[in-house]
């Protein structure tokens, strides 16, 4: 049976931390599946389209799958169209998380009441298995500020692989805004 790794993220953009956790789920013997999110954001926050983010990651990873995945103003909408869009993947699925503190916030999912909870935990409580790569990895430097990125580029050259660094500067991706 198959062993997919999943990390679902907004990679705005993809960076060291998150190559990391690719590279822990490879190194797990799992097959990575990548969610990119927000992919109807364009914002401050969201300057990419999913397009530019999905050819930043393929170029590090050209034969990696990856899902393109919308917000959605309901929590229970959004967590379905996660789960169906994994269907497609027949095997044994566990996210990969690295729980960050700005994560955590009071929710109510299907009737339950989640307190100073990761999002992560409404798929926990569906049954798939979460490795939080925090436990393992921290140390190693997954903390990045993904802010920082998109506002200086001297910040993002210590924390962007080569690649994914040069195909910003093709885009201009620092201009002034």
């Amino acid at each position: 049976m198959e062993k997919y790794g999943i990390l679902i993220g907004r990679f705005q953009p993809f960076h060291n931390g998150h190559f990391k956790i690719i590279q822990q789920i490879i190194l797990d013997g799992k097959t990575p599946i990548i969610v990119i999110g927000s992919v109807n954001k364009n914002d401050e926050k969201n300057p990419l389209s999913f397009r530019q983010r999905r050819k930043i990651i393929t170029n590090i990873y050209p034969d990696i799958d990856i899902v393109a995945m919308k917000d959605y103003d309901c929590w229970g909408k959004w967590v379905e169209a996660v789960t169906k869009s994994l269907d497609y993947f027949d095997g044994e699925k566990t996210f990969y998380v690295h729980q960050k503190e700005d994560d955590f916030r009071d929710f109510i999912f299907n009737g339950k009441t989640y307190k100073n909870s990761h999002y992560m935990d409404v798929f926990k409580d569906s049954g798939f298995e979460i490795n939080d790569v925090c436990k393992h990895t921290c140390p190693i430097g997954l903390s990045i500020d993904a802010t920082k990125v998109r506002k200086f580029k001297e910040y993002a050259l210590g924390v962007l692989d080569a690649r994914t660094y040069k195909s910003l500067e093709e885009i201009d991706f620092w201009k002034e805004k």
